[in-house]
Order: structure tokens, then sequence, then C-alpha cells
């Protein structure tokens, strides 16, 4: 895999950090090891990697907003707006062209419980903020709690402990889950939603494995979707232009690939405030 390293300070990638080539994943500890002189010199922190050629600088971008973009107080960074315009002076993005610091747009700005940058461990009365929060901002409820795997294995401790705590004995911890859990429930693949066999308040707990590490979110489905241009799904470049237009196939110096598919998409949210995102949380 060749992957560029992007700037956090200006969000564009330059040629000192392009086009790097991955040795080795190291996916337990989220760390790249690059090929042997492919080393990158004058990163910062906050800098990030992504797929070669996926940014160019304000004026083009392949990425799109996640929804940690809309779950947030403050703007998205400028990197997946694909064009200069609606820029703040900041060095980030407006969505759907509405700064949300600005006086006034503050039902554009989503729910963030944060704890200056200290990780702490997550609480009952933590994630019952977050659920009060969207019932008075948003006027919705949560259907849907999410994050990555370690936080889960949090939460499924903190179960182990009340249940011990209560019973003074080690007990069976409900749907035969016993001690570990049922991993028929902990559902995977390209046709799942990422169930697990967690919830919170009767409301379903998903799983991200590569979710951002110490984020919980929860929202309400029905106020984000993805909006879509000309076709509802990805098609080959060729059958959208045309073969005679486009070729099917690129060819670079190291290998021959199939053209990207097209498609043009975006996740949007008519309420952010029923959104809620819980960071800082500790995961060990």
């Amino acid at each position: 895999m060749i992957v560029d390293l992007v700037s956090a300070a200006d969000d564009t990638s330059t040629d000192g950090v392009a086009g790097r080539v991955v040795g080795q994943i190291d996916v337990q500890n989220r760390i790249i090891t690059l090929n042997a002189g492919n080393n990158i010199l004058g990163s910062a922190a906050n800098d990030y990697f992504t797929v070669a050629d996926s940014v160019a600088g304000l004026g083009r971008s392949n990425h799109t907003f996640g929804i940690r973009a809309w779950l947030d107080t403050l703007n998205p960074n400028a990197v997946v707006k694909g064009s200069s315009s609606g820029v703040t002076a900041g060095g980030t993005a407006n969505l759907g062209n509405i700064d949300r610091t600005v006086i006034g747009n503050i039902f554009w700005a989503s729910n963030k419980l944060a704890n200056g940058g200290v990780l702490r461990p997550l609480t009952e009365d933590l994630m019952l903020q977050g659920m009060d929060l969207i019932r008075e901002r948003g006027g919705r409820v949560i259907t849907d709690w999410m994050s990555d795997l370690a936080i889960i294995r949090r939460y499924h401790e903190s179960l182990r402990a009340d249940v011990f705590f209560a019973l003074t004995s080690i007990k069976e911890l409900g749907n035969k889950i016993g001690l570990g859990r049922s991993q028929e429930d902990m559902v995977g693949g390209e046709d799942s939603e990422g169930e697990t066999p967690y919830a919170f308040s009767g409301i379903p707990w998903r799983a991200e494995s590569f979710f951002a590490a110490n984020n919980l979110i929860g929202f309400n489905r029905e106020c984000f979707w993805i909006g879509h241009g000309e076709n509802e799904v990805p098609r080959p470049v060729a059958e959208i232009f045309g073969e005679d237009m486009v070729s099917f196939f690129a060819r670079t110096a190291n290998t021959s690939f199939e053209v990207d598919s097209y498609w043009q998409g975006q996740l949007l949210s008519d309420n952010p405030p029923a959104g809620l995102k819980i960071v800082d949380v500790a995961e060990s």
C-alpha cells in the first residue's frame, strides 16, 4: 500500500511526505511501519495518513465528512471540504456552509462531553448525561451507541464487576454469555452493522474495530443519512463516462490497477443535536 502523510497544520499533502510504501501495520497498537528508505522527516503531532493521492490540498479531496465531524461543537478539518470556498481563517471547513462557531448557529453544533484531554473512566452517569443532552437539545432519543472494541471491553468489565457486587458470586451474564461473551453475537463482515450483545439503557451498542480511540458516540439514526449524486452506489468510471473517454485501467511505475469507481456522496444531518460524542474515555 502507498500512503501520503497529510499535515494537520494546513491539511495538504506535499512532496516531502507523499507516496510512501507501507511495510507493516501493527493493528493492535495502530502503528504503521514504512519500508526502508521511506522514512518521513518533519512530521508533527496530529498529522495523519491517507491513501496516496486521495488528498491534494484544499482544492481536491476524495474524502467525505464522517459522523465524528457532525458530532462536534467545532468545524471539521478543511481537508474534506473539496474546495477552498467556505473555509474559515482557522483552516477548517463549514458543514453545509454554516460556521458552527458563529453566534446564532449553535443549533448546528452537536453535543460533546470532553475532559480537557485527560482520560477518565466511562461511567453510567456520563452516558446518562449524554442521553439527557440529546433529549434536551435535539428533542430525540439515542437509537445507537458506537465505539471501538477497547471501550466495549471496559464496559464488559464494569458489567462483570456489577454482577459480582450484587450477587457476591460469578453468575451467567445474560443470554448464556457467562464468563466472556457470545462471539456469535459479535457480528462482523460487510453486511453487518457492527452488532454486539451489549446495550446501555436498552439501546444497542455497535462496534467499529478501527473507530477513533477514546471516543464513544450516540445518535438518533433518523437524523443522519447519506446523500448521493446520480448513481446510488459506486460504479466503475468507464461505465459513467464511456470507455472512449476514460481508460478502465491505469498504470503506475509499480503496479497496474482498476480505476476507482465514481460516486458522489456525503453524510448529511438535519438535526446535529440529535447526536453525541464522548471523548477522553480511557481504554485501559
